[in-house]
């Protein structure tokens, strides 16, 4: 097997953030960031990696805030998947499949036994609504996905005052 020639590695720093792209024969294949400003343990606040096929975005991964990781997988420049962990355990908790011209046409939630849920209308509609404002589909998903955790969260609480039996369905 051929060894693969070593990139170039070029480091440009920002205001708020640290950005080093990777160049093989003068063909980007990855940038990875960091922003300058970071959490108490030191860490950087948000991370991002974005890796490029024959120069066109293919994958961009995201870090931070806190445990929140998010990953858009690209097709001749437009979104077609995207999957958000929002607790950080590993496993997405919304996950979308895109239009053609990037809109999500199908958004799924993991439903607490870990299998996956088809979002209900009133949801895809806000999210249409939400990707025209906020711009990305990363955005949508995370929006999503913090609110359906949030309600799992009251609904663990509810039960918990109540009886812990009792078997709460997140909407």
């Amino acid at each position: 097997m051929a060894e693969r020639p070593p990139l170039e590695e070029r480091v440009k720093l920002r205001s708020s953030s640290i950005v080093t792209e990777y160049y093989l024969s003068n063909t980007i294949v990855k940038v990875e960031g960091m922003s300058t400003r970071t959490n108490r343990d030191g860490s950087p606040k948000i991370r991002y990696r974005k890796h490029f096929r024959q120069g066109s975005l293919a994958l961009m991964e995201t870090w931070g805030p806190g445990a929140e990781r998010g990953r858009l997988f690209y097709r001749r420049g437009k979104a077609v998947y995207g999957e958000v962990d929002v607790n950080g355990d590993g496993a997405p908790d919304a996950i979308a499949v895109t239009e053609d011209n990037g809109e999500p046409w199908a958004i799924f939630i993991v439903g607490e036994d870990g299998l996956l849920e088809l979002a209900d209308e009133g949801m895809h509609v806000r999210a249409r609504e939400e990707s025209e404002l906020l711009g990305t589909m990363m955005e949508v998903l995370l929006e999503v996905a913090r609110d359906r955790s949030v309600r799992r969260e009251v609904n663990e609480q509810e039960v918990g005052r109540r009886d812990r039996s009792v078997l709460l369905n997140s909407p």
